[in-house]
């Protein structure tokens, strides 16, 4: 959560608004401009909510004995109950269990999301930190 905020308050320290593409901001890649599915940065096929983009940078990616460790954190105009929905009905699709509202397990791995709003009105934007790690 401290992440997520820290990126939220650089990007509005540069002037960055949220969605406004520039050095510092959400990053679009090519699959998200066509229109195709597009992914969480470092998850092979960890789906990303259409209209939440990739922060440019976030991503972290570990390869460990006892399994990986990813981080990375998307942002974008949703409220935290429509990344809760679409995360629930999209991951158990990929064999993901929901374990807790926002914790989900596969095999020996556990993911969990942390959602973060700024702005005047809750949902206005939202900052998404994805933690995947060993159980």
């Amino acid at each position: 959560m401290v992440f997520a905020a820290a990126i939220a308050l650089a990007a509005a320290a540069m002037g960055v608004k949220p969605g406004q593409a520039g050095e510092g901001a959400a990053e679009e890649s090519p699959e998200e401009s066509s229109g195709a599915p597009s992914f969480v940065a470092g998850f092979e096929a960890l789906p990303l909510m259409p209209g939440l983009h990739n922060v440019a940078g976030s991503s972290i990616v570990f390869d460990t004995p006892t399994g990986r460790i990813v981080e990375s954190a998307v942002t974008g105009a949703a409220t935290p109950g429509e990344i809760k929905a679409f995360y629930a009905q999209s991951l158990p699709q990929l064999g993901w269990e929901m374990f807790l509202e926002t914790e989900y397990r596969r095999e020996d791995e556990v993911l969990k999301l942390e959602i973060a709003t700024e702005g005047d009105n809750d949902g206005d934007y939202v900052v998404v930190h994805f933690f995947l790690s060993p159980k």
